[in-house]
């Protein structure tokens, strides 16, 4: 089992192709081509999820808990890519991923059946942990832009009323001065009306400026609702980045030593590695 396999099965889930994002291609008329790849980067995960599976299972005697939380991890991203038996149009395809959703389901199952009820409780303790490190990762990376946005979005909305009376009232004086300047003498209205039009092209630059800002910040966020999402749970960044910290540590302690000497070989030393990188 080569460590890109590895790295594969156990990848955030946002970043997990889903059968949701091939049907989003079908109904807006996307090119099949497009359509084809995000279709067979499905199929090829879930081969490897498959796969991962299997190699775990044959060495599921060296270590039945460390198994059974990579089963589980495994079993989330079948969950997550919502994979069904109508995605494809090939029977072999259909098939196979009917048969891996239900092996991994299934052996996941049998190897959480024979561990204690403490290492069951250690088992969903980690994966929890795993799927919320993504979380605060993405939560830490963008707060800051989401913050900056707000305050760019609050400050193109509260000022609107005021902007606009100010407007209105420079129009209404214009109105009536431009008249009187034209009774009074034809040239004094000239600058009255070439002020009027360098205001409104200034006010409208500015506005311009503003919302070109906000389309280049909120460029700068992959998903400002997840963000948004993400600090009802967090609140702060200090709070993101401690529930960090004890996610990981849940992590590295569940699936133990990370040095070099350590007893575990194959797919679990792999793992392990994975695991020590993130």
């Amino acid at each position: 089992m080569n460590a890109h396999a590895v790295a594969q099965s156990l990848q955030p889930l946002r970043d997990v192709a889903t059968a949701l994002q091939v049907r989003a291609l079908r109904d807006s008329n996307a090119s099949a081509e497009k359509t084809a790849a995000v279709l067979k980067r499905v199929r090829d995960e879930v081969f490897t999820y498959r796969h991962t599976a299997e190699a775990l299972v044959a060495k599921v005697d060296r270590s039945p808990r460390l198994c059974a939380g990579v089963l589980a991890l495994l079993a989330n991203r079948v969950a997550y890519s919502r994979v069904d038996y109508d995605l494809f149009d090939e029977i072999v395809d259909k098939e196979f991923m009917a048969q891996a959703s239900t092996y991994i389901s299934a052996q996941m199952a049998k190897v959480i059946g024979i561990l204690p009820e403490y290492e069951i409780v250690e088992v969903f303790e980690m994966v929890h942990a795993y799927e919320s490190i993504d979380d605060a990762n993405f939560y830490l990376t963008h707060c800051d832009t989401i913050t900056k946005l707000d305050s760019l979005l609050a400050a193109a909305q509260t000022p609107i009323a005021q902007k606009s009376i100010y407007l209105a009232i420079a129009a209404l004086t214009l109105a009536g001065l431009i008249p009187t300047a034209v009774l009074i003498s034809p040239l004094l209205a000239i600058p009255w009306a070439i002020a009027g039009v360098v205001a409104g092209l200034v006010y409208r630059a500015a506005q311009q400026r503003h919302a070109d800002t906000i389309k280049r910040t909120t460029a700068l966020c992959a998903d400002s609702n997840r963000v948004r999402f993400l600090q009802a749970r967090f609140h702060t960044k200090e709070l993101a980045k401690r529930e960090l910290e004890s996610h990981k540590r849940t992590v590295k302690a569940f699936f133990g030593d990370m040095s070099p000497s350590s007893h575990l070989s194959g797919i679990f030393a792999v793992i392990q590695m994975h695991i020590n990188i993130e």
